[in-house]
């Protein structure tokens, strides 16, 4: 979706370089996008596992912190704290959110 935006803001000069231009920037952009949510997700499925296994429990606590937690260290190696902050404040809430969706049914 991000290729496509930045491939449609980008444009052409006719309708063959418009979706030169689109392709273009969606097998730029798509892969590593797509790398780097499998890594972060990789990270949840595990971190959610240790947490499961060390609380005895399974509830929406879990995919909370293991989301925090999968962000964080993703983004650990970085030189500023911010970016890991965000990564784990952005990834806490998405995989909290599709737990909720997905323990009541919706996903």
């Amino acid at each position: 979706f991000y290729g496509v935006l930045l491939g449609v803001r980008q444009g052409g000069a006719t309708s063959k370089l418009f979706l030169n231009s689109v392709l273009n920037s969606c097998t730029r952009y798509g892969p590593a996008l797509g790398n780097q949510s499998a890594i972060i997700t990789m990270f949840y499925v595990s971190f959610h596992g240790l947490i499961s296994m060390i609380r005895g429990e399974e509830d929406v606590a879990n995919a909370a912190a293991a989301g925090t937690m999968a962000g964080a260290f993703y983004k650990v190696a970085g030189r500023s704290w911010q970016p890991m902050a965000k990564y784990a404040a952005v990834s806490g809430m998405a995989f909290t959110g599709l737990d909720t969706l997905a323990r009541n049914g919706y996903i």
